[in-house]
């Protein structure tokens, strides 16, 4: 591109011709990435080249490798990831293992985390699970920590449950959780228990949430402990929408509680929703009497809880609304 032209067009100008697509944008993109003098342009090349298959990854594996400005670096990174193949095994993964390794910026190596988590393989894997032990930046250990969460596969578990125990950072260990919550398995479940007696409410918070994806029926009672005990009402609500999810109707005494005494109008309304999809005799009456609740929203999850249950052909719940409107008259 014509240096002459001032900055901001030539950033316009790459970005288009990224929207555009074909060979010659792809190979004025290539020119641009490799000799425009402006980072800024430079970046927007590497973002336009996304995808592209004229040539594009030599470039792309280029500047991630030698660009002097990490921002130019991160992009290249990023753009590698639509590239690689289903192997794992290609120059591409190999760079983007090199950077995740090497790069001096924490910003660059937590994007080329984020990029090794779009495909399989050994060697990403191995690399996500060195980073998540032993990166410096707790920004890159939990993107590493995300990125393991979307590979198939035991091999991750036990990093993952390491990170959750022992990372210093309340961040990286409740990315850990969620990636858990993705991979399932005992070791995982154990771990996840575990954590509902994390120091930081974001990590118990993620760990309720993680053990609602995998339906493990051993969680349950401390989910319910969680949910009658835990300070912050972010986690007893993901707590109720756990034990909602999990399905256990021997937890619904535990919900109702939740419902009637609970002093966060989310948690109370969340209570109301997991029992919505219990039902049993004793969730419709606590349904019942969340109707005036002195919060609007838990009167307005009481009633949908009920009607879904109607809709699923509990008769209890038109009983029981007769009844309130008979006694009521």
């Amino acid at each position: 591109m014509n240096e002459n032209v001032p900055e901001e067009v030539r950033v316009a100008a790459a970005q288009t011709l990224g929207r555009i697509g074909g060979s010659a944008a792809a190979a004025a993109l290539i020119n641009t990435l490799i000799n425009d003098s402006s980072a800024a342009v430079r970046e927007m090349a590497a973002k336009s080249l996304l995808g592209r298959l004229d040539g594009s990854t030599e470039a792309l594996v280029a500047a991630l490798a030698n660009d002097s400005s990490p921002g130019v670096r991160g992009a290249a990174a990023e753009s590698l990831a639509w590239f690689v193949d289903s192997v794992g095994d290609s120059s591409e993964v190999e760079a983007l293992v090199a950077a995740l390794a090497n790069d001096c910026s924490p910003s660059v190596r937590a994007r080329a985390a984020a990029a090794l988590g779009r495909f399989g393989g050994r060697k990403a894997v191995e690399a996500l699970v060195a980073a998540l032990a032993n990166d410096r930046s707790p920004g890159v250990r939990a993107r590493a920590a995300a990125a393991l969460g979307l590979h198939s596969g035991r091999s991750p578990v036990e990093p993952l449950a390491a990170a959750l125990a022992n990372d210093r950072s309340p961040g990286v260990r409740a990315r850990a959780a969620a990636a858990l919550g993705l991979h399932g398995g005992s070791k995982a479940v154990a771990a996840l228990i575990a954590a509902l007696s994390d120091d930081s409410g974001r990590v118990r918070k993620a760990a309720a949430e993680a053990l609602s994806w995998l339906g493990d029926s051993s969680a349950v009672e401390s989910l319910a402990a969680a949910l009658a005990s835990d300070w912050d009402a972010d986690v007893r609500e993901a707590a109720a929408k756990a034990l909602g999810w999990l399905g256990d109707s021997s937890e619904v005494e535990s919900l109702a509680a939740a419902l009637a005494n609970d002093r966060s109008p989310s948690v109370r309304a969340r209570a109301a929703a997991a029992l919505g999809r219990l039902g049993g005799s004793q969730a419709v009456a606590a349904l019942i009497a969340a109707l005036s609740d002195d919060s609007s929203r838990v009167r307005k999850a009481a009633a949908e809880a009920l009607e879904e249950l109607a809709r699923r052909g509990d008769g209890q719940v038109v009983a029981a609304l007769i009844d309130v409107l008979v006694n009521a008259a």
